[in-house]
């Protein structure tokens, strides 16, 4: 199986000379030292902790009971992305039913994913490149870049951080697409157009929904598909049968697709591209993505640990251009000129450079996310490693000793740093404190290392990372918050972060960590482990804020918040009311089941029908949430048996 998927689809008797030489099998050798050496490197990370966001989309698929109404609620209610992400949550519900709440499970997973993925670049590596180069010189490229990819430092901050699953699977049925592709035009080129159809045609189509359904960055499987037809085209002669049905291929499921994909996205471009969440605009984000690329670039070719990280929100942001941004933006210009002018002569180096942009166009481009994640170089890396080992082994063709001494030099150097990170994510303290010490000025890593202070009862060195934050760092409401709740089990809360705090949550845009911060202060209220803070006070700040215009992307989430807080302050008819007010704002199914589940602790059995009757009707982002519903009405029909008891013994 392993000699046939490193051999593309040739003649018999081409067929039957290949394989007796011995040049395969030590292919086939380095690539499973490769695979067994990549296992063991990362093997020490997978104790490490859940991360960031694990929890908020992990926790709730960890099921207590695994029925098919739950884990069908489960698939169709992830928050995650435009569409679910549903593949990728039942990959994620297996391994929490298959090796229970644990990170290990997760990130063991990640793991084999990641083993699968890098044998898939290289089996599709080496078949697109078989269309341009002799096997000889097309398997050798496949299999070095597919190993520099596999063992590189970088892809530590994908493959041990578990809900990166979405990534990897995203990635791993794009280069499956693609893989796919490139065998049905081999079959159409050895006249089987039987088959090519049904893999262009069919298993083509399934594995781009395959793709969106891990991640909506699964999209780019068309312009990579593009990519790869343009490097083919040249190759093709007329009579070989296969341009026609290339021809129909690249208009109907390629070009197409793309098409509808612009045109939605020129629909819906004031919700795609809105920018009142974050603390820079679009064209900031367009002038510091000119500097990020270059960033991600230097990460993949000349790696250094202390430039690496889980943290990148230091990034510094362009507000205006400068000359080193216009140098940037004119760099990488030029790179795509290159491609462009070397295409007939070094294809391989077009396709290298092509590689590495199509993996940028979704995540770096004019979508309002995070400036910088590592992750997001996944797919996109294998680019640039691509023109790292072409350049070892085509200029250096004379100098045997010296390739291969910088082969193992470099696989040396990728192994030791991957080792070197594997330990530091295998413990949640050393990782939050290198981050720090590697990454002082970003908030995001002072913060969770305050957090696992706070965990060890040091609260005052806690209070010094957050303190940090608050005065050089960030404006907004999120870390004033964040203090106020370690000064939760105190007497009273200091005046001075009250002020700051209010003051905030009207002069900045209410981001997840403000949002994240208030969440907190509100649970804490509503089940009497804040006294520090009284709710009028609480329900005040966030009255302030959603006067606000800054509150504009956040209003739904603010009103269920100030719910919880008429909660803790007795007032059940004004939750009812802010409820009213977060649905009206686009809380959708969730805002009427939470009512529901408040009104039933009140044993208001009214409300709560006329709640669940209108759930019933207001149709989810996938699909109603029916096994939260059913549970409700279930609750509600015991509840008015108990009522319809209670009265008719009175009467």
């Amino acid at each position: 199986m392993a000699s046939l998927f490193l051999l593309p689809s040739t003649p018999m008797k081409q067929r039957n000379t290949l394989s007796s030489s011995g040049w395969q099998w030590w292919l086939l050798l380095m690539l499973g030292a490769a695979l067994a050496l990549t296992l063991w490197l990362y093997w020490p990370g997978l104790t490490g902790p859940f991360l960031l966001d694990d929890e908020y989309n992990i926790a709730p698929l960890l099921l207590g009971s695994y029925s098919p109404s739950a884990i069908w609620y489960a698939l169709t209610h992830n928050e995650s992305g435009l569409f679910g992400r549903m593949l990728s949550t039942a990959s994620l519900l297996f391994t929490g039913w298959l090796h229970g709440p644990g990170s290990w499970g997760f990130k063991y997973h990640n793991l084999l994913i990641h083993l699968l993925t890098g044998l898939l670049l290289i089996g599709c590596c080496g078949r697109l490149l078989g269309w341009r180069l002799a096997q000889r010189e097309a398997w050798p490229l496949a299999v070095l870049a597919g190993i520099f990819w596999l063992l590189h430092p970088l892809q530590v901050s994908t493959v041990l951080y578990p809900v990166q699953r979405m990534a990897q699977l995203g990635v791993l049925f794009t280069v499956a697409g693609l893989y796919v592709a490139l065998l049905g035009l081999e079959q159409a080129r050895d006249g089987r157009r039987g088959s090519a159809i049904g893999l262009l045609f069919f298993g083509y189509p399934l594995l781009l929904a395959m793709a969106v359904a891990s991640k909506e960055s699964g999209v780019l499987l068309l312009p990579l598909t593009l990519l790869a037809l343009g490097f083919i085209w040249p190759t093709l002669r007329p009579r070989q049968g296969v341009i026609g049905l290339q021809r129909n291929f690249a208009l109907l499921l390629v070009l197409l697709p793309l098409l509808l994909g612009l045109l939605y996205f020129a629909l819906r471009w004031p919700r795609l591209l809105d920018y009142s969440g974050r603390l820079f605009t679009l064209p900031e984000r367009i002038y510091t993505q000119l500097h990020v690329l270059w960033f991600y670039l230097k990460l993949i070719l000349l790696p250094r640990l202390g430039e690496m990280g889980l943290y990148h929100d230091d990034f510094a942001i362009v507000s205006q251009p400068s000359l080193l941004t216009w140098l940037a933006g004119a760099g990488l210009a030029a790179l795509l000129a290159v491609a462009g002018a070397v295409r007939k002569r070094w294809p391989v180096v077009s396709l290298g450079i092509g590689w590495f942009f199509v993996g940028h166009l979704l995540e770096s481009t004019l979508l309002p996310l995070e400036m910088v994640f590592e992750h997001r170089n996944y797919l996109a890396a294998f680019g640039p490693l691509l023109l790292v080992a072409y350049g070892i082994l085509t200029f250096s063709k004379q100098m045997r000793p010296f390739k291969w001494g910088v082969v193992v030099t470099l696989l040396c150097s990728f192994a030791l740093m991957t080792s070197a990170r594997a330990k530091v994510w295998s413990d949640d303290g050393l990782l939050q404190e290198m981050s720090v010490q590697e990454h002082p000025d970003s908030a995001r890593a002072r913060s969770y290392y305050a957090n696992y202070l706070f965990e060890r009862g040091e609260l005052a060195k806690g209070r010094e990372q957050l303190e940090y934050i608050r005065t050089r760092l960030l404006p907004d409401a999120g870390v004033t918050l964040h203090l106020m709740g370690s000064h939760c089990n105190e007497a009273q809360m200091p005046e001075p972060l009250l002020v700051e705090a209010a003051q905030r949550l009207i002069d900045y845009p209410v981001n997840p960590y403000a949002l994240s911060g208030l969440n907190m202060l509100a649970q804490r209220l509503v089940h009497g482990k804040c006294n520090a803070i009284e709710a009028d006070r609480l329900w005040q700040m966030i009255a302030g804020s959603l006067a606000s215009e800054q509150s504009r992307s956040s209003r739904s989430y603010l009103h269920r918040l100030q719910a919880q807080v008429a909660v803790a302050r007795g007032d059940l008819a004004a939750a009812y009311e802010q409820l009213d007010l977060a649905y009206q704002a686009g809380g959708g199914t969730a805002v009427l089941i939470e009512k529901a589940d408040l009104a039933l602790g009140a044993s208001d059995t009214v409300t709560a029908e006329v709640a669940l009757k209108t759930a019933m009707t207001t149709q989810g982002r996938l699909a109603p949430d029916r096994y939260k519903i059913t549970r409700l009405q279930q609750i509600l029909e015991h509840q008015q048996r108990q009522q319809a008891e209670q009265a008719a013994s009175q009467g």
